[in-house]
């Protein structure tokens, strides 16, 4: 197939959530014979290397100046009744520039990469009318919204993420029925999409991960690790309430043990207060595989959010031993007390950490459990492969 992908930015580096399923799904598409055009932003909020994409595909794209949110956003939002985020980044006159300079004249299908990149639907139906196009949903964007008002304290914060989430749910109805297929990440994710719009032709196609190699790595039974970009909120939550929930009694419980964080988006002040607790924050890791090698446990606290976590994938691919929460293994075939420990208390989490730390069966367990499958149902290889029988279904849909 030959293939157009729109995306908000150029996914590489992948080195946060979004990027590595735009770069990876990208990656395998031309490994599986495709022809790929992608036609991108360049952030100038995101490290972007166009380079890495070159193997894989031809890339258009121009430099975009993504602003930080701010009350003129805000109030233009409310007044113009679109969600913020769309209106404030989504550039369609540069989009516009940026199809101008692509010279195809024919693609077998069109792939908007996530929600927000819905914005330039009406761009591609101009130049290719006659060309399927699908969209590739990376999370229930409303559902998000919602959750976000339902776990901030802040009334007036409460206010506009619920009003958000009406828009947007409005805008991801309207988007789902321009197109001629829509995927999603988990089945939740899918059923959320029925219920909104009953007909619609979907299909449900996961993230990925790569199985790295097992390293001659002692496991540190001392040490519990949590990896994620800290500027998305829920992550941010979720840590800041095992910190301050769990991490105190589970010092006192277990004196020896060391806690390391790894990823972008912790403040300075919060760096300072974990330093005072013995938290070790690592800041972005360029070899995160030897820190998830080298821990017995990885934490992932999430308490609410949407979509699949890829953190959550790498870490099962990695063969760390994971404790979350059922919002963190939500839409992945993983099975408490085999592939990861579930807690959802900060009883539960001490338990369930405390467990793995002192019976090294249970972590190899676990760890060989974990990698199986990863093997056997997430690997990107197959992941790719699921989405082509999909576009070629919506293609086969389209001729007739």
């Amino acid at each position: 197939m030959k293939i157009l992908l729109i995306m908000p930015r150029i996914p590489a580096p992948p080195n946060d959530g979004g990027a590595i399923y735009l770069y990876h799904i990208t990656r395998h598409l031309a490994m599986r014979g495709h022809e790929l055009v992608v036609a991108s932003f360049q952030s100038n909020r995101h490290l972007q290397k166009p380079d890495m994409m070159t193997p894989y595909c031809r890339l258009y794209s121009l430099p975009v100046r993504f602003k930080p949110y701010n009350i003129t956003a805000v109030l233009k939002s409310t007044i113009t009744r679109q969600p913020v985020s769309v209106q404030h980044r989504m550039d369609s006159t540069l989009m516009r520039k940026i199809f101008s300079i692509i010279p195809d004249s024919y693609f077998d299908i069109i792939s908007i990469e996530g929600l927000h990149s819905a914005q330039f639907v009406d761009i591609a139906k101009a130049k290719y009318p006659d060309t399927p196009i699908i969209l590739r949903q990376a999370n229930v964007e409303h559902l998000l919204l919602k959750r976000n008002a339902q776990n901030t304290k802040n009334p007036i914060l409460r206010l506009f993420f619920n009003d958000q989430a009406q828009l947007m749910k409005k805008f991801e109805v309207s988007a789902m029925k321009s197109v001629d297929g829509v995927t999603a990440v988990t089945p939740y994710d899918q059923d959320k999409f029925c219920e909104l719009i009953p007909d619609l032709i979907s299909e449900v196609v996961p993230d990925g991960a790569d199985l790295p190699p097992k390293r001659n790595i002692s496991r540190d039974h001392h040490t519990i690790f949590a990896v994620s970009n800290w500027d998305w909120r829920p992550n941010i939550d979720g840590l800041l309430w095992f910190v301050k929930n769990v991490w105190p009694e589970l010092q006192k419980r277990y004196p020896d043990i060391f806690f390391e964080i790894a990823g972008r988006g912790i403040s300075e002040r919060l760096q300072h207060d974990f330093k005072k607790k013995g938290i070790s924050y690592l800041g972005f890791v360029d070899n995160i595989e030897i820190y998830r090698q080298k821990a017995s446990v990885m934490v992932a606290p999430l308490l609410y959010g949407s979509g699949l976590k890829l953190k959550i994938l790498e870490g099962l691919a990695s063969g760390v031993p994971i404790v979350t929460t059922s919002i963190g293994s939500e839409g992945i075939e993983m099975k408490p007390g085999r592939d990861y420990l579930l807690a959802e208390t900060p009883s539960e989490f001490m338990e369930q950490i405390i467990r793995l730390l002192k019976e090294p069966e249970l972590r190899d367990k676990i760890s060989h459990n974990s990698r199986s499958l990863i093997e056997r149902k997430y690997q990107w290889n197959q992941q790719a492969e699921k989405l082509e029988v999909f576009m070629n279904r919506i293609i086969e849909m389209s001729k007739s």
